[in-house]
């Protein structure tokens, strides 16, 4: 069983060698091919030495790619704190005050003490709508 688990590990580590020294070959050959300049050397390089550990031994590449991880979990804290908050408070909140100015009231919370119900009623739709539900 140890050793499907380390399976599965040394086959993410490739995979992690394999796709980011494909992007940084994509990086150090772009400019040649898009703008008739030299060649990136420098993202080349790390291109090599992130293919070849990645296909001949990937465990070489171990400290590298929890590195990368730890730096992925960095970035996914932030962005679903920070980015995402601003952009929850730059995006909704201007759309609420518009809406509010408007006189806009989609959720229909005014309250009305004559009013007998809230309830919303719809037409019932038959029950074959569920047979094909995707």
């Amino acid at each position: 069983m140890k050793d499907q688990a380390m399976a599965v590990k040394i086959s993410q580590i490739r995979s992690f060698g394999l796709i980011v020294g494909a992007v940084f070959s994509v990086i150090g050959v772009w400019p040649l091919l898009f703008r008739g300049e030299g060649v990136h050397l420098l993202a080349l390089v790390v291109s090599v030495f992130l293919v070849i550990p990645a296909v001949i031994y990937p465990r070489v590449l171990r400290p590298l790619y929890q590195g990368w991880m730890y730096i992925g979990a960095g970035l996914g804290w932030f962005n679903t704190r920070v980015i995402l908050a601003i952009g929850y408070f730059l995006v909704f909140t201007p759309i609420g005050w518009v809406m509010f100015l408007m006189g806009k009231d989609p959720l229909q919370r005014t309250f009305e003490p004559s009013r007998g119900s809230y309830r919303v009623l719809r037409e019932s739709r038959p029950g074959v709508h569920m047979k094909k539900q995707f």
